[in-house]
């Protein structure tokens, strides 16, 4: 299996899992505040399906890959991804990709939802 069809088989595991534990919108709610705190502005719909979701998140990561690193670094400090989760995806390859870094992004704001909902 390559590489993109892995991270992608993952992505839709965790926006299932989201989907099942009733979490997904709580997701998107959590994505959207984050992306507002660093001054981005794009906001995802409440009733956006994963699929379209993860296409425009992705594409929109891949943006700020190629233009806005300063952007896309207060994003990661500000939904406190892990710098040794990077660290460790990111020792095959020179740079992180876009689908890579989307879907550390969203598991993690997944998570930050499983622990409201559960704590």
């Amino acid at each position: 299996m390559s590489k993109e069809l892995g991270v992608i088989s993952k992505v839709k595991r965790v926006l299932r899992k989201a989907e099942a534990e009733a979490l997904y919108t709580a997701l998107i709610a959590q994505l959207n505040k984050d992306l507002r705190m660093v001054d981005i502005d794009y906001e995802f719909a409440a009733d956006e399906q994963p699929d379209a979701l993860w296409k425009s998140f992705s594409e929109l990561i891949e943006h700020f890959i190629d233009k806005d690193q300063t952007k896309l670094v207060a994003l990661l400090y500000r939904i406190d991804v892990s710098e040794e989760k990077l660290k460790v995806r990111n020792k095959d390859d020179s740079a992180l990709d876009a689908q890579t870094l989307a879907f550390v992004i969203l598991q993690r704001e997944w998570q930050k939802g499983w622990y409201r909902a559960n704590f």
